[in-house]
């Protein structure tokens, strides 16, 4: 059972008052009191209920929620670490929740942050079609800053990354590079990020021999069974290169390559998305986008503060960060 203060008022001999006066004026109380208070809260292990003070003194906690459709992905890792940057400067804390891609799950979660009082939420909705349910949180006083993917109209402020500038710049290097067969491999096709990915890719290969492969249900390590049948075919129809909305697609798609003995990128060019970790090392050395998800976070949070400060003349903010090739290894041979 947890100590209270009135466990602390009662072995230390004082009224409950007193005991407040310690913990938060202790100017208030003789030396010889407040000793006698702290040391029947270390008898006692009596730990202060640091959110309630400060929802009595503010009205409102010191955390901002950052809740996410999964925590596995590193590129929400990196969201979360901007975020912390950012609040850290204004003397506040992060806590993460994960919807597991569960609108329902979301949902419970946005309304229990709301009971906490926390200062504000960075959304990344758990589908493209959630935002829906969320809007009677700001409605009620909690700003929310969306954070990712974002489509549409909404009454919110948000950070996103330009996805088909992206696939642009990867359609702009690979046509560059004299590819005229060129597959995409991403899951779900029907994902907003991922078909502005493919629209952007396919913008900047006219006239080329350009296919959406959706590899949903994929696992990394058990292979890619639809490109793996398009790697088969003869050398005349076969791909020349593949654009992948992920890295960990991307790195499938490279075993499937060696599979089949395809020289990457002499035979096939692969190149990623996301610019995870592993793509920079000597063995992999893998062509990637890479995204400013560390600015998302910080962005968003500077957004959500300024909401908080000033709800009545507070005007939403659309903030469209750019991604950048980076062209490697798997890319950087001219194609056939």
């Amino acid at each position: 059972m947890r100590t209270g203060i009135k466990d602390v008022a009662r072995l230390a001999g004082v009224s409950v008052g007193t005991v407040s006066h310690v913990l938060n004026h202790p100017e208030l109380v003789s030396s010889e009191t407040a000793e006698r208070v702290r040391g029947a809260m270390r008898q006692l292990g009596y730990v202060r209920n640091e959110p309630a003070r400060q929802l009595a003194l503010r009205g409102r906690s010191e955390l901002i929620a950052v809740v996410l459709p999964t925590i596995t992905d590193p590129f929400f890792l990196d969201v979360v670490h901007g975020a912390q940057q950012a609040a850290a400067r204004h003397g506040l804390e992060v806590m993460v929740a994960s919807s597991e891609h569960d609108v329902q799950r979301e949902h419970r979660q946005l309304e229990t942050l709301e009971q906490r009082r926390v200062r504000g939420v960075l959304l990344s909705p758990a589908v493209d079609a959630s935002l829906e349910g969320v809007r009677a949180l700001q409605e009620r006083g909690t700003p929310l800053v969306l954070v990712g993917p974002v489509f549409g109209e909404h009454p919110f402020c948000s950070v996103s990354i330009d996805e088909r500038s992206g696939g642009r710049q990867v359609g702009a290097h690979l046509a560059g590079a004299g590819h005229r067969r060129v597959v995409f491999a991403g899951a779900p096709l029907s994902a907003h990020h991922v078909h502005e990915r493919f629209a952007g890719l396919a913008e900047t290969l006219p006239g080329a021999d350009v296919q959406a492969v959706d590899v949903s249900g994929w696992q990394s390590g058990g292979g890619l069974p639809a490109l793996g049948e398009l790697l088969d075919a003869p050398a005349r129809r076969r791909p020349t290169a593949i654009a992948c909305a992920t890295d960990l697609i991307a790195l499938e798609a490279v075993a499937e390559c060696a599979q089949r003995g395809l020289a990457v990128p002499q035979q096939v060019a692969v190149v990623g998305y996301d610019d995870m970790p592993f793509t920079r090392s000597t063995a992999v050395s893998l062509s990637t986008v890479s995204q400013p998800q560390s600015e998302m976070g910080r962005c968003a949070t500077e957004l959500l503060l300024r909401e908080d400060g000033d709800a009545a003349g507070h005007e939403h903010e659309r903030v469209v960060l750019q991604p950048t090739l980076l062209a490697r290894r798997t890319s950087d041979r001219t194609g056939g």
